[in-house]
């Protein structure tokens, strides 16, 4: 028995793509209209929406006349490349072919040979022409990757027609607004509300915007996806020093009457999808746009809050997620750190990873509110973020032909925002401390528990652990958060010696009656983590993907220019390299060769080597360290930043000077840092230790005073040289 199904795919439908040229607009003829503009309409106006509607209309009606809107239909160019001489010798080819076909005749056979290698040769040297001329001009991050997705380097977006009509997608993107419990959650509210606030310091409240925040709000902006108001970032940019005074009344206006434009609060989602054949509504990713204006604001609004919260330390210093000197690195070095200490004490470690599903789309409003109030947010502040949250419309925009109506969210706070992220950080800043036996770690919405237990007491951390989980669901349905048991993922993690020791028959965890199983290895944060951290499992899952890319590489680009294929694989090979290196010190010596093999392979396809080629002097040629180096630089710069910038806390609190714990001592050993303490060679190898090291040995206290970029070049000059020694 058989059957046989169609697999063809939609080929996407041809659609008009509608454009702005900025390129050919007149700039002095742009400048003299601008500033020709009365903006007393704006002024006059009592309405925020009125004053936003004039603003966008002269804005429109200006560029509408010096660079109007232009529309057309893209082509799929498979092969850009392509010219018409080598169309002509592909004919040629084919003829032969059918010729040397027909006869068998060895000099017709031998003459369509050399046509077929000669189309060969010109169709690899059009190739690499074109591509040299892709990469041959400086270009920024952006742009780079924007080129290496459009020659199939990478992750590329699916092109194919979307099925699905545009209102089920909505409608499955708001269904996620929801209240699952509103008693509950009305009850934590009144809890909240009931709370005296009692504060020693002046209570938040906005200020008047300055021009400059606004200049350089506008200029920190790099997307040019446009909004529903047809405002793009680009013509922000183009006639800024006339629209900041403009820009700055609005804004002021919006704070000091605590209101927000309508316009602003809707958003345009771009379905993109997430797997390789997409079926149903959840298998696509909403993109959602919202005003290049909004996010002007937002980013003025964002400095008057962090720069509250930051002056008086008001955020758990656990959170790492969306704040400055903190970063995935950053929340590895303290999780794995702490592990490698638990060892030195010959400890395990229960560690638990949580996942909360749509966190971001599940902050009741209310209850936010309530929690900014006992951060000290004035009323006017409170009142200004209510506006900002409530009333909240999207829709999906597939085509200019399928557009979705609009659907109104009632929770969570507003995705692809400046604001929204910092607003759900202040949200669960009171999570951590729910815990009462073990301690926790956040990044964003991923939460990290660990509870650390001598041997044998296993059964008694797990009963620890379950009560932390208790509470960690409480809060969770006070919230309105809705906590992924399928994706709870819980690892013992410790010394060889004590993990092989564990019970097979330790009792699994329990969350809402259902059991949990343990894992041998768990993904965090993008790095693989195994039951003795010796990343055995990420170099594994390391060599795969760094060597698939340069596959893909090798079989389209071997015969670019050295500098050109250098350049690429700094951009896509090297960061995979590099990613979260500081924390894998301890890596094995085996799996520390496969990592420096996979570097390797990368210098052998910029330069076309062989195999058995000795590769050094070629590392001399690129300037590059190798990979035992690249990691001690990390860690030296990380250091750095810890020191200079005191952030983040959880590191900063653990280094200790000479001059703070001797009282006798001269003027070189005063500016070192104390070794913490060690039994173990785990331990030895942490980031603290070895970071410490690092600065002591390299005499980093005298290089303190430098930029981060000529510490950068010092640096690699003092690890090339002891290296050498």
């Amino acid at each position: 028995m058989y059957a046989c199904y169609n697999f063809d795919t939609p080929v996407a439908a041809p659609s008009k793509i509608v454009y702005r040229s900025y390129k050919t607009i007149n700039l002095e003829a742009l400048e003299h209209d601008i500033s020709e503009v009365e903006w007393n309409e704006v002024y006059s106006c009592n309405d925020i929406n009125e004053k936003v509607e004039k603003s966008n209309e002269i804005m429109l009606n200006i560029f509408d006349k010096h660079a109007p809107l232009k529309s057309f239909t893209p082509k799929n160019h498979d092969s850009p490349w392509m010219n018409k001489d080598i169309l002509t010798l592909m004919n040629r080819r084919d003829r032969a072919q059918r010729r040397a076909a027909k006869s068998k005749r060895p000099d017709h056979i031998q003459a369509f040979r050399q046509l077929r290698n000669q189309c060969k040769q010109e169709i690899r040297n059009a190739k690499n022409r074109y591509t040299y001329g892709l990469f041959n001009n400086k270009q920024s991050s952006k742009e780079m990757w924007k080129t290496l997705r459009n020659i199939g380097v990478g992750k590329t977006v699916d092109t194919r027609t979307i099925s699905i009509p545009a209102n089920d997608l909505n409608n499955h993107y708001a269904a996620v607004s929801s209240v699952a419990n509103p008693d509950r959650i009305q009850k934590c509210i009144s809890e909240y509300e009931s709370r005296n606030v009692v504060l020693n310091r002046d209570l938040f409240n906005f200020t008047y915007v300055l021009p400059e925040d606004v200049a350089s709000a506008v200029l920190s902006i790099r997307s040019t996806a446009q909004g529903v108001d047809g405002i793009s970032i680009h013509m922000l940019k183009l006639c800024l020093a006339y629209m900041i005074p403009v820009l700055c009344h609005i804004f002021d206006f919006s704070l000091q009457h605590g209101v927000y434009p309508d316009i602003w609060k809707k958003a345009k989602i771009i379905p993109v999808s997430k797997i390789s054949t997409p079926v149903l509504p959840k298998d696509y990713r909403p993109v959602s746009i919202l005003s290049a204006l909004s996010k002007v604001f937002e980013k003025v609004v964002h400095k008057q809050i962090s720069s509250y919260l930051n002056e008086h330390n008001l955020m758990n210093e656990s959170q790492s997620g969306f704040r400055k000197g903190h970063n995935c690195t950053t929340a590895l070095i303290n999780v794995t750190d702490e592990i490698r200490a638990s060892i030195d004490k010959r400890k395990l470690t229960l560690l638990i990873l949580f996942d909360f599903s749509k966190a971001f789309d599940k902050v009741h409003h209310k209850l936010l509110l309530a929690k900014l109030r006992l951060f000290g947010f004035s009323a006017l502040s409170i009142y200004w973020i209510q506006e900002y949250l409530s009333s909240r419309k999207h829709r999906v925009y597939i085509d200019q032909e399928n557009v979705s109506d609009w659907a109104e969210m009632f929770t969570g706070v507003p995705q692809g925002s400046v604001l929204g992220p910092l607003l759900y950080l202040l949200y669960v800043n009171d999570l951590p401390p729910v815990f009462l036996h073990g301690t926790s770690d956040l990044y964003a919405d991923d939460l990290q528990y660990r509870i650390t237990f001598k041997p044998g007491n296993e059964c008694e951390a797990i009963n620890h652990a379950e009560c932390d989980i208790l509470h960690l669901v409480k809060y969770s349905e006070d919230h309105n958060l809705s906590l992924n048991i399928d994706k709870t993922k819980p690892i013992f993690i410790g010394s060889g010696k004590y993990v092989n020791c564990l019970s097979k028959e330790i009792p699994k965890i329990s969350i809402n009656d259902k059991a949990i199983p343990y894992y041998d290895n768990v993904l965090n944060l993008g790095v693989t983590f195994d039951q003795t951290l010796n990343w055995g499992k990420h170099v594994e899952s390391l060599c795969k993907k760094v060597l698939s890319i340069l596959c893909q590489l090798r079989r389209s680009y071997l015969h670019l220019p050295c500098d050109i294929k250098a350049t690429i694989v700094n951009s896509i090979v090297l960061p995979h390299l590099d990613y979260c290196s500081s924390i894998m010190s301890d890596m094995l010596v085996v799996y520390q060769i496969k990592v420096q093999r996979l570097q390797n392979a990368a210098v052998r396809f910029i330069f076309s080597l062989k195999k058995d080629e000795h590769i050094s002097p070629y590392f001399d040629k690129l300037g590059w360290l190798k990979m035992d180096l690249r990691r001690k630089m990390s860690q030296s710069l990380l250091i750095y930043k810890v020191i200079k910038d005191k952030s983040p806390y959880y590191i900063y609190k653990k280094l200790q000077f000479v001059s703070e714990v001797h009282q006798r001592n001269n003027r070189t050993s005063s500016h070192l840092l104390v070794i913490p303490q060690h039994r173990t060679v785990k331990y030895s190898k942490s980031f603290l230790v070895t970071a410490c090291k690092l600065y002591n040995n390299l005499g980093m206290y005298a290089l303190m005073h430098l930029s981060y970029q000529v510490l950068k070049k010092k640096l690699k000059e003092k690890l090339v040289v002891i290296n050498n020694i």
